[in-house]
Protein backbone atom coordinates (compact mmCIF):
# COMPACT_ATOMS: atom_id res chain seq x y z
CA UNK A 1 0.00 0.00 0.00
CA UNK A 2 1.28 3.44 -0.92
CA UNK A 3 0.72 6.06 1.83
CA UNK A 4 -0.04 9.66 0.91
CA UNK A 5 2.93 11.96 1.21
CA UNK A 6 3.34 13.28 4.80
CA UNK A 7 1.33 10.42 6.38
CA UNK A 8 2.70 8.37 9.30
CA UNK A 9 3.15 4.64 9.31
CA UNK A 10 1.26 2.59 11.90
CA UNK A 11 4.48 2.17 13.94
CA UNK A 12 5.14 5.91 13.86
CA UNK A 13 1.55 6.68 14.97
CA UNK A 14 1.97 4.31 17.92
CA UNK A 15 5.25 6.02 18.88
CA UNK A 16 3.57 9.46 18.74
CA UNK A 17 0.66 8.30 20.92
CA UNK A 18 3.09 6.90 23.49
CA UNK A 19 5.05 10.17 23.45
CA UNK A 20 1.87 12.24 23.97
CA UNK A 21 0.79 9.97 26.81
CA UNK A 22 4.22 10.26 28.46
CA UNK A 23 4.14 14.04 28.20
CA UNK A 24 0.63 14.16 29.71
CA UNK A 25 1.71 11.96 32.62
CA UNK A 26 4.79 14.14 33.17
CA UNK A 27 2.68 17.34 33.18
CA UNK A 28 0.24 15.87 35.71
CA UNK A 29 3.15 14.80 37.91
CA UNK A 30 4.61 18.32 37.84
CA UNK A 31 1.21 19.77 38.77
CA UNK A 32 0.83 17.35 41.67
CA UNK A 33 4.31 18.17 42.98
CA UNK A 34 3.48 21.88 43.20
CA UNK A 35 6.44 22.85 40.97
CA UNK A 36 4.12 24.42 38.42
CA UNK A 37 2.19 27.53 39.36
CA UNK A 38 -0.28 29.48 37.26
CA UNK A 39 0.99 32.78 35.97
CA UNK A 40 -0.05 35.80 38.06
CA UNK A 41 -0.14 39.44 37.13
CA UNK A 42 -0.24 42.41 39.46
CA UNK A 43 -2.65 45.34 39.15
CA UNK A 44 -0.44 46.98 36.51
CA UNK A 45 -0.44 43.85 34.33
CA UNK A 46 3.16 42.93 35.17
CA UNK A 47 3.82 39.19 35.25
CA UNK A 48 4.84 37.98 38.71
CA UNK A 49 8.04 36.04 39.22
CA UNK A 50 7.79 32.49 40.67
CA UNK A 51 8.66 33.73 44.21
CA UNK A 52 6.05 36.51 43.95
CA UNK A 53 3.48 34.03 42.63
CA UNK A 54 4.25 31.75 45.57
CA UNK A 55 3.58 34.63 47.99
CA UNK A 56 0.29 35.39 46.19
CA UNK A 57 -0.73 31.74 46.46
CA UNK A 58 0.13 31.70 50.16
CA UNK A 59 -1.86 34.89 50.84
CA UNK A 60 -4.90 33.59 48.98
CA UNK A 61 -4.82 30.37 50.98
CA UNK A 62 -4.47 32.24 54.29
CA UNK A 63 -7.36 34.60 53.53
CA UNK A 64 -9.53 31.67 52.47
CA UNK A 65 -8.75 29.88 55.73
CA UNK A 66 -9.53 32.98 57.83
CA UNK A 67 -12.95 33.29 56.21
CA UNK A 68 -13.72 29.58 56.55
CA UNK A 69 -12.89 29.65 60.27
CA UNK A 70 -15.12 32.65 61.04
CA UNK A 71 -18.18 30.68 62.17
CA UNK A 72 -18.34 33.17 65.07
CA UNK A 73 -19.31 36.11 62.83
CA UNK A 74 -22.63 37.53 64.08
CA UNK A 75 -25.29 39.51 62.22
CA UNK A 76 -27.35 41.63 64.62
CA UNK A 77 -30.75 43.24 64.07
CA UNK A 78 -31.96 45.78 66.63
CA UNK A 79 -35.62 46.86 66.67
CA UNK A 80 -35.96 50.32 68.23
CA UNK A 81 -38.47 53.08 69.00
CA UNK A 82 -37.02 56.48 68.11
CA UNK A 83 -37.10 59.27 70.67
CA UNK A 84 -37.10 63.05 70.19
CA UNK A 85 -33.45 63.29 71.27
CA UNK A 86 -30.68 62.38 68.81
CA UNK A 87 -28.04 61.88 71.48
CA UNK A 88 -26.04 64.93 70.49
CA UNK A 89 -25.46 63.66 66.96
CA UNK A 90 -26.67 64.91 63.61
CA UNK A 91 -28.44 62.37 61.43
CA UNK A 92 -28.80 62.48 57.68
CA UNK A 93 -31.24 60.31 55.76
CA UNK A 94 -31.09 58.66 52.37
CA UNK A 95 -33.89 56.94 50.44
CA UNK A 96 -33.21 53.84 48.34
CA UNK A 97 -34.74 50.55 47.18
CA UNK A 98 -33.56 47.33 48.83
CA UNK A 99 -32.68 44.11 46.96
CA UNK A 100 -36.37 43.15 46.82
CA UNK A 101 -37.31 46.53 45.37
CA UNK A 102 -38.93 47.85 48.57
CA UNK A 103 -38.55 51.55 49.37
CA UNK A 104 -36.42 52.11 52.48
CA UNK A 105 -34.81 54.99 54.32
CA UNK A 106 -31.43 54.74 56.01
CA UNK A 107 -30.65 57.21 58.80
CA UNK A 108 -26.95 57.71 59.46
CA UNK A 109 -25.69 59.39 62.67
CA UNK A 110 -22.50 61.43 62.63
CA UNK A 111 -20.77 64.35 64.34
CA UNK A 112 -18.26 66.95 63.19
CA UNK A 113 -15.00 67.27 65.11
CA UNK A 114 -13.14 70.47 65.98
CA UNK A 115 -11.22 70.36 62.70
CA UNK A 116 -14.33 70.09 60.56
CA UNK A 117 -13.96 66.39 59.78
CA UNK A 118 -17.10 64.29 59.79
CA UNK A 119 -16.98 61.22 62.04
CA UNK A 120 -19.51 58.65 60.88
CA UNK A 121 -20.63 56.89 64.04
CA UNK A 122 -23.68 55.55 65.78
CA UNK A 123 -25.90 52.71 64.66
CA UNK A 124 -27.50 53.36 61.24
CA UNK A 125 -31.17 52.42 61.30
CA UNK A 126 -33.65 51.63 58.56
CA UNK A 127 -37.31 52.54 58.24
CA UNK A 128 -40.02 52.61 55.58
CA UNK A 129 -41.65 55.87 56.67
CA UNK A 130 -39.94 59.12 57.66
CA UNK A 131 -42.71 59.81 60.18
CA UNK A 132 -42.56 56.40 61.87
CA UNK A 133 -40.87 56.01 65.25
CA UNK A 134 -40.26 52.31 64.63
CA UNK A 135 -36.96 51.42 62.96
CA UNK A 136 -34.43 48.63 62.68
CA UNK A 137 -30.66 48.92 63.13
CA UNK A 138 -28.03 46.53 61.80
CA UNK A 139 -24.68 45.71 63.41
CA UNK A 140 -22.08 42.95 63.30
CA UNK A 141 -20.26 41.13 66.09
CA UNK A 142 -18.20 38.15 67.23
CA UNK A 143 -19.31 35.17 69.32
CA UNK A 144 -17.07 34.46 72.32
CA UNK A 145 -17.21 32.17 75.35
CA UNK A 146 -16.83 33.18 79.00
CA UNK A 147 -15.02 30.33 80.71
CA UNK A 148 -15.80 31.33 84.31
CA UNK A 149 -19.58 31.41 83.83
CA UNK A 150 -19.64 28.93 80.94
CA UNK A 151 -21.78 31.26 78.88
CA UNK A 152 -21.66 32.55 75.30
CA UNK A 153 -21.66 36.26 74.59
CA UNK A 154 -21.25 38.60 71.61
CA UNK A 155 -18.77 41.46 71.37
CA UNK A 156 -20.08 44.36 69.27
CA UNK A 157 -19.99 48.16 68.97
CA UNK A 158 -20.99 50.31 71.94
CA UNK A 159 -23.17 52.57 69.79
CA UNK A 160 -25.83 49.88 69.84
CA UNK A 161 -26.85 51.81 72.97
CA UNK A 162 -27.96 55.43 72.48
CA UNK A 163 -30.34 57.96 74.05
CA UNK A 164 -31.95 58.62 70.66
CA UNK A 165 -33.95 55.37 70.79
CA UNK A 166 -35.28 52.65 73.06
CA UNK A 167 -34.27 49.08 72.21
CA UNK A 168 -37.29 46.80 71.86
CA UNK A 169 -35.67 43.57 70.65
CA UNK A 170 -32.27 42.21 69.57
CA UNK A 171 -31.95 39.12 67.37
CA UNK A 172 -28.80 37.45 66.06
CA UNK A 173 -27.79 35.13 63.23
CA UNK A 174 -24.39 33.56 62.61
CA UNK A 175 -22.29 33.14 59.48
CA UNK A 176 -24.07 31.11 56.82
CA UNK A 177 -27.41 31.54 58.62
CA UNK A 178 -26.60 28.51 60.78
CA UNK A 179 -29.56 28.26 63.15
CA UNK A 180 -31.23 31.39 64.43
CA UNK A 181 -32.57 33.84 64.83
CA UNK A 182 -31.46 33.87 68.45
CA UNK A 183 -32.71 36.46 70.93
CA UNK A 184 -30.07 38.50 72.72
CA UNK A 185 -29.98 41.14 75.45
CA UNK A 186 -27.66 44.07 76.09
CA UNK A 187 -25.20 43.73 78.98
CA UNK A 188 -22.37 46.27 79.40
CA UNK A 189 -21.46 49.30 77.27
CA UNK A 190 -18.35 51.45 77.16
CA UNK A 191 -18.95 54.51 75.00
CA UNK A 192 -15.36 55.78 75.31
CA UNK A 193 -13.94 52.89 73.31
CA UNK A 194 -17.27 52.08 71.59
CA UNK A 195 -17.65 48.48 72.75
CA UNK A 196 -20.55 46.44 74.12
CA UNK A 197 -21.44 42.90 75.12
CA UNK A 198 -24.67 41.05 74.30
CA UNK A 199 -25.87 37.99 76.16
CA UNK A 200 -27.53 35.00 74.53
CA UNK A 201 -29.92 32.83 76.49
CA UNK A 202 -28.27 30.50 79.04
CA UNK A 203 -29.33 27.39 77.12
CA UNK A 204 -27.74 28.59 73.86
CA UNK A 205 -25.25 26.12 72.34
CA UNK A 206 -22.88 26.48 69.41
CA UNK A 207 -20.97 23.84 67.45
CA UNK A 208 -18.89 26.15 65.25
CA UNK A 209 -15.57 27.85 65.82
CA UNK A 210 -15.48 30.72 68.30
CA UNK A 211 -13.59 34.00 67.97
CA UNK A 212 -10.05 34.22 69.38
CA UNK A 213 -8.88 37.50 70.87
CA UNK A 214 -5.41 38.47 69.70
CA UNK A 215 -2.87 41.16 70.64
CA UNK A 216 -3.47 44.51 68.96
CA UNK A 217 -0.16 45.83 70.35
CA UNK A 218 1.62 43.55 67.87
CA UNK A 219 0.06 45.33 64.88
CA UNK A 220 2.23 47.61 62.79
CA UNK A 221 1.63 49.78 59.75
CA UNK A 222 1.40 47.71 56.49
CA UNK A 223 0.21 44.56 58.33
CA UNK A 224 -2.56 42.75 56.49
CA UNK A 225 -6.00 42.71 58.16
CA UNK A 226 -9.43 41.30 57.33
CA UNK A 227 -12.78 42.96 58.09
CA UNK A 228 -15.92 40.82 58.35
CA UNK A 229 -19.48 41.99 58.80
CA UNK A 230 -22.79 42.97 57.22
CA UNK A 231 -22.26 46.20 55.23
CA UNK A 232 -25.49 47.65 53.83
CA UNK A 233 -27.40 44.78 55.46
CA UNK A 234 -25.56 42.16 53.36
CA UNK A 235 -24.47 39.24 55.53
CA UNK A 236 -21.05 37.54 55.74
CA UNK A 237 -19.05 40.07 53.71
CA UNK A 238 -15.24 39.76 53.57
CA UNK A 239 -12.72 42.50 52.79
CA UNK A 240 -8.93 42.71 53.00
CA UNK A 241 -6.59 45.64 53.48
CA UNK A 242 -3.60 46.84 55.45
CA UNK A 243 -3.07 48.85 58.61
CA UNK A 244 -2.67 52.47 57.52
CA UNK A 245 -1.99 54.23 60.81
CA UNK A 246 -2.75 54.41 64.52
CA UNK A 247 -4.88 57.39 65.41
CA UNK A 248 -4.98 59.11 68.78
CA UNK A 249 -8.27 60.93 68.53
CA UNK A 250 -11.49 61.96 70.21
CA UNK A 251 -13.79 58.99 70.60
CA UNK A 252 -16.72 58.47 68.27
CA UNK A 253 -18.97 60.44 70.62
CA UNK A 254 -16.60 63.42 70.50
CA UNK A 255 -15.46 62.97 74.10
CA UNK A 256 -12.18 61.76 75.63
CA UNK A 257 -9.22 60.66 73.52
CA UNK A 258 -9.12 57.07 72.32
CA UNK A 259 -6.75 55.13 70.13
CA UNK A 260 -7.97 53.67 66.85
CA UNK A 261 -6.53 51.43 64.16
CA UNK A 262 -6.97 53.13 60.78
CA UNK A 263 -6.97 50.49 58.05
CA UNK A 264 -7.76 49.88 54.39
CA UNK A 265 -10.21 46.95 54.55
CA UNK A 266 -13.47 48.22 53.06
CA UNK A 267 -16.38 48.64 55.49
CA UNK A 268 -19.78 50.32 55.31
CA UNK A 269 -22.89 50.88 57.39
CA UNK A 270 -23.63 47.57 59.16
CA UNK A 271 -19.97 46.60 59.67
CA UNK A 272 -19.96 48.30 63.08
CA UNK A 273 -19.02 45.84 65.81
CA UNK A 274 -17.65 43.31 63.35
CA UNK A 275 -14.15 41.88 63.84
CA UNK A 276 -10.88 43.19 62.48
CA UNK A 277 -8.70 40.09 62.10
CA UNK A 278 -4.94 39.67 61.73
CA UNK A 279 -3.30 37.19 59.38
CA UNK A 280 -3.18 34.56 62.12
CA UNK A 281 -6.97 34.59 62.36
CA UNK A 282 -7.09 36.44 65.70
CA UNK A 283 -9.47 39.32 66.45
CA UNK A 284 -7.31 42.41 66.94
CA UNK A 285 -10.08 45.03 66.91
CA UNK A 286 -13.72 45.80 66.22
CA UNK A 287 -14.78 48.15 63.46
CA UNK A 288 -16.64 51.14 64.90
CA UNK A 289 -16.79 53.88 62.27
CA UNK A 290 -14.93 55.95 59.73
CA UNK A 291 -13.37 59.37 59.43
CA UNK A 292 -14.26 61.45 56.36
CA UNK A 293 -13.12 64.85 55.25
CA UNK A 294 -11.69 64.39 51.77
CA UNK A 295 -12.38 62.10 48.84
CA UNK A 296 -12.66 58.87 50.83
CA UNK A 297 -13.66 57.67 54.30
CA UNK A 298 -11.02 55.85 56.34
CA UNK A 299 -12.22 52.88 58.46
CA UNK A 300 -11.50 52.95 62.19
CA UNK A 301 -11.33 50.04 64.63
CA UNK A 302 -11.01 49.96 68.41
CA UNK A 303 -7.91 47.90 69.37
CA UNK A 304 -8.82 44.65 71.09
CA UNK A 305 -6.34 45.26 73.93
CA UNK A 306 -8.31 48.37 74.95
CA UNK A 307 -11.45 46.22 75.03
CA UNK A 308 -9.74 43.51 77.08
CA UNK A 309 -9.01 46.13 79.74
CA UNK A 310 -12.75 46.72 80.29
CA UNK A 311 -14.09 43.28 79.34
CA UNK A 312 -15.05 42.35 82.91
CA UNK A 313 -17.13 45.52 83.21
CA UNK A 314 -18.79 44.85 79.84
CA UNK A 315 -19.58 41.29 80.81
CA UNK A 316 -20.94 42.35 84.24
CA UNK A 317 -23.33 44.93 82.80
CA UNK A 318 -21.51 48.19 83.53
CA UNK A 319 -22.69 50.97 81.19
CA UNK A 320 -21.01 54.32 80.70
Amino acid sequence: MVLPQGSLTIKEERRMRKLHLALAVLFLAVLASGCYRPRYRDDSGRSLSPPEAAVADSLDERLDEIYKQADYLAYIEVDVTLQNSRGGRTTYSKSYNDREGNARIINIPYHVDGEGRRIISGMPYYSTDRNSRLARGVLSGSLLYHQASRRYYILTAGHIYDSSYVINKIVVWFKGDVGGPYEASLSGVNSRIDAAVLFLKPDFTFNGRLGRLGNSNSLKVTDGVVALGAPLDIKDVFSYGRVNSFLEYADLNGNALSKFVMHGAAIDFGNSGGPLIDMSGNIVGINVGAIAGGLVAHPLATPINDIKDVMNDLYNGVRH
